[in-house]
């Protein structure tokens, strides 16, 4: 046999070889399909919806006309249930206080000045970013540090220039690694009571962003471990640091479509009770 003979003519004089060789393009074909993924850009609209949907958050952002601000539209009404009790304020021993609202990630800094609308005049609203030119959208009621939200001890300095954080959105890099560094940081500190709001979870089924289905480390993965480290007082599998953060510390995780939110309410074991009278 030739050394410059082809693997396919190879194949077809090795008995049984050509069909092997044809079902393992098969299943490499398969899974570059399985990784792949639709654009950003095909699911971008040129006019909003009609009629648009009928909530508080969507309404501002048609109607915004200030700085760039990329959204999926079907962020408002998950916003409303989530945030839209902030809007007056934090609840603090039985008084409302402003606030205090971090996002990460700033671009052009329109979600910045978006959420300045939604929240209100009195809210302390900071955005981080690690891109120099995103210091631009700073001004006096909105205030934009450059740093990474990989940086433990940057992110510990701007909660403390704050003066604590309640609610934090990480719409940031998008990339596994530094969400979870974000939240390792940021989630212990934010008050008790507050939301941590993660954005854009469809990267966590993207190779680029160190996502890929039921990848373990995906952001999104990293949030269904925490829904069994709730349960972790009815079961004796070994939790890991965020699940077990998760038993004590969260009284609820919230999924939608791209978005999880985490809220913050520390609580000691379960109970259960009995009352009434017995029907048999």
């Amino acid at each position: 046999m030739s050394r410059h003979t082809s693997l396919r003519e190879r194949a077809s004089q090795v008995p049984g070889l050509r069909p092997l060789a044809r079902r393992w393009r098969t299943l490499w074909r398969s899974s570059r399909a399985a990784f792949a993924h639709p654009s950003i850009g095909s699911f971008m609209v040129s006019e909003p919806l009609d009629p648009p949907p009928a909530d508080d958050f969507t309404s501002l952002l048609l109607d915004h006309h200030g700085r760039l601000v990329h959204k999926w539209l079907h962020y408002g009404r998950a916003y409303d249930r989530l945030l839209g009790e902030y809007r007056t304020g934090f609840p603090d021993s039985g008084t409302r206080r402003p606030v205090c609202f971090l996002e990460i990630g700033v671009s052009h800094g329109g979600s910045l000045e978006l959420w300045r609308e939604y929240l209100g005049e009195d809210a302390v609203i900071f955005g981080i970013d690690v891109d120099p030119r995103c210091a631009e959208a700073g001004r006096d009621d909105l205030h934009v540090r450059i740093g990474s939200q990989a940086d433990e001890a940057f992110l510990r300095s701007v909660v403390k220039e704050m003066g604590g954080v309640d609610i934090v959105l990480d719409d940031g890099s998008h990339i596994a690694s530094h969400q979870r560094t974000s939240f390792d940081v940021l989630f212990p500190l934010l008050t008790a009571g507050g939301m941590y709001v993660v954005e854009d979870l469809h990267t966590s089924y993207w190779r680029g962003w160190g996502g890929g289905f039921r990848r373990p480390g995906a952001f999104v993965e990293v949030a269904k471990s925490m829904v069994d480290g709730m349960h972790g007082w009815y079961h004796r599998i070994p939790l890991g640091p965020r699940s077990r953060l998760a038993k004590t510390d969260i009284g609820s995780i919230s999924f939608f479509d791209s978005i999880v939110a985490i809220e913050k309410k520390p609580h000691d074991r379960p109970c259960t009770i009995q009352i009434g009278t017995p029907s048999f």
